[in-house]
Protein backbone atom coordinates (compact mmCIF):
# COMPACT_ATOMS: atom_id res chain seq x y z
CA UNK A 1 0.00 0.00 0.00
CA UNK A 2 0.65 3.47 -0.47
CA UNK A 3 -0.14 6.80 0.50
CA UNK A 4 0.23 9.86 -1.52
CA UNK A 5 -0.43 13.31 -1.05
CA UNK A 6 -0.42 16.63 -2.95
CA UNK A 7 0.62 19.62 -1.54
CA UNK A 8 -1.62 22.61 -2.16
CA UNK A 9 0.74 26.35 -2.20
CA UNK A 10 1.11 27.14 1.52
CA UNK A 11 0.21 30.22 2.57
CA UNK A 12 3.11 31.25 4.66
CA UNK A 13 1.18 30.16 8.26
CA UNK A 14 0.31 25.97 6.40
CA UNK A 15 -0.12 23.82 4.12
CA UNK A 16 -3.13 21.25 3.05
CA UNK A 17 -2.78 18.10 0.85
CA UNK A 18 -4.79 16.12 -0.76
CA UNK A 19 -4.44 12.58 -0.07
CA UNK A 20 -5.06 9.29 -1.05
CA UNK A 21 -4.43 5.92 0.16
CA UNK A 22 -3.65 3.26 -3.05
CA UNK A 23 -3.76 -0.77 -2.69
CA UNK A 24 -1.13 -2.68 -4.06
CA UNK A 25 -2.67 -3.00 -7.41
CA UNK A 26 -3.11 1.17 -7.40
CA UNK A 27 -6.66 1.61 -7.04
CA UNK A 28 -7.04 4.41 -4.50
CA UNK A 29 -9.00 3.14 -2.07
CA UNK A 30 -9.51 5.94 0.57
CA UNK A 31 -9.04 9.88 0.17
CA UNK A 32 -8.93 12.32 2.82
CA UNK A 33 -6.67 15.63 3.60
CA UNK A 34 -3.68 16.31 5.53
CA UNK A 35 -2.47 19.63 7.21
CA UNK A 36 0.82 20.93 8.18
CA UNK A 37 2.81 23.54 8.94
CA UNK A 38 4.08 25.74 5.89
CA UNK A 39 7.19 25.23 4.27
CA UNK A 40 10.15 26.79 6.43
CA UNK A 41 12.85 25.21 5.21
CA UNK A 42 12.51 22.31 6.91
CA UNK A 43 13.30 23.46 10.29
CA UNK A 44 12.45 21.55 13.18
CA UNK A 45 9.21 22.69 14.56
CA UNK A 46 8.20 25.04 12.61
CA UNK A 47 8.29 24.03 9.07
CA UNK A 48 6.23 20.86 6.29
CA UNK A 49 8.86 18.19 5.76
CA UNK A 50 10.53 18.76 2.20
CA UNK A 51 8.27 16.97 -0.72
CA UNK A 52 9.87 13.23 -1.51
CA UNK A 53 9.38 9.55 -0.55
CA UNK A 54 9.40 8.20 3.08
CA UNK A 55 8.75 5.22 5.09
CA UNK A 56 6.29 5.48 7.62
CA UNK A 57 5.30 3.16 10.15
CA UNK A 58 2.59 2.44 12.88
CA UNK A 59 3.41 3.33 16.60
CA UNK A 60 1.46 1.69 19.44
CA UNK A 61 1.29 4.19 22.05
CA UNK A 62 2.20 1.26 24.55
CA UNK A 63 5.69 0.95 22.82
CA UNK A 64 6.05 3.95 21.56
CA UNK A 65 7.04 6.35 24.66
CA UNK A 66 5.86 9.42 22.83
CA UNK A 67 3.41 11.67 24.35
CA UNK A 68 0.59 10.16 22.16
CA UNK A 69 -1.46 7.96 24.60
CA UNK A 70 -3.28 6.10 20.87
CA UNK A 71 -2.34 4.64 17.96
CA UNK A 72 -0.63 7.31 15.67
CA UNK A 73 2.14 7.03 12.48
CA UNK A 74 5.89 8.28 12.40
CA UNK A 75 7.40 9.37 9.15
CA UNK A 76 10.73 7.80 9.25
CA UNK A 77 14.50 9.04 7.74
CA UNK A 78 13.44 12.61 7.21
CA UNK A 79 16.11 15.11 5.62
CA UNK A 80 17.97 17.47 7.93
CA UNK A 81 18.01 14.99 10.99
CA UNK A 82 14.19 15.65 11.75
CA UNK A 83 12.62 12.87 13.82
CA UNK A 84 9.26 12.66 15.75
CA UNK A 85 7.46 13.73 12.60
CA UNK A 86 3.75 12.24 13.50
CA UNK A 87 0.46 12.06 12.01
CA UNK A 88 -2.11 11.92 14.78
CA UNK A 89 -4.93 13.79 15.69
CA UNK A 90 -5.88 17.71 15.29
CA UNK A 91 -7.80 20.36 13.58
CA UNK A 92 -6.01 23.64 13.83
CA UNK A 93 -2.58 24.53 12.54
CA UNK A 94 -1.76 25.91 15.68
CA UNK A 95 -1.41 21.97 17.12
CA UNK A 96 0.85 21.46 14.67
CA UNK A 97 4.90 21.44 16.08
CA UNK A 98 6.10 20.27 12.34
CA UNK A 99 3.93 17.09 12.41
CA UNK A 100 1.06 15.88 10.03
CA UNK A 101 -3.02 15.79 11.14
CA UNK A 102 -5.16 13.91 8.96
CA UNK A 103 -8.81 14.87 8.32
CA UNK A 104 -11.91 13.97 6.17
CA UNK A 105 -13.15 17.45 4.89
CA UNK A 106 -11.72 20.81 5.51
CA UNK A 107 -13.59 23.93 7.60
CA UNK A 108 -12.41 26.65 9.32
CA UNK A 109 -13.77 25.47 12.82
CA UNK A 110 -12.16 28.40 14.55
CA UNK A 111 -13.08 31.25 12.28
CA UNK A 112 -9.34 32.34 12.34
CA UNK A 113 -9.36 32.33 8.51
CA UNK A 114 -7.47 29.53 8.14
CA UNK A 115 -9.22 26.31 6.94
CA UNK A 116 -8.88 23.62 9.22
CA UNK A 117 -9.41 19.33 9.08
CA UNK A 118 -12.38 18.07 10.13
CA UNK A 119 -12.86 14.17 11.91
CA UNK A 120 -8.76 13.82 12.48
CA UNK A 121 -9.63 11.53 15.07
CA UNK A 122 -12.01 8.82 12.80
CA UNK A 123 -9.82 9.42 9.80
CA UNK A 124 -6.65 8.29 12.01
CA UNK A 125 -8.57 5.77 13.43
CA UNK A 126 -9.41 4.61 9.64
CA UNK A 127 -6.24 4.78 8.52
CA UNK A 128 -4.36 3.02 11.29
CA UNK A 129 -7.00 -0.17 10.21
CA UNK A 130 -6.51 0.02 6.52
CA UNK A 131 -2.73 0.67 6.28
CA UNK A 132 0.39 -1.69 6.78
CA UNK A 133 2.74 -1.75 10.02
CA UNK A 134 4.90 -0.01 7.18
CA UNK A 135 4.20 1.52 4.20
CA UNK A 136 5.42 4.16 1.45
CA UNK A 137 3.99 7.82 1.44
CA UNK A 138 4.85 10.08 -1.47
CA UNK A 139 4.88 13.96 -1.21
CA UNK A 140 4.13 15.61 -4.45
Amino acid sequence: MEVKMWRKPDNGIQTISDAKVFDDRGKRIFSFYMLELAWKNNQRSISCIPKGKYTVEKKDPREDGSRFNYPHFEVLDVPGGRQEIKWHRGNYNHEIRGCMLPGKTLHDLNDDGEMDVTDSKRTLQKLWDMLPERFQLTII
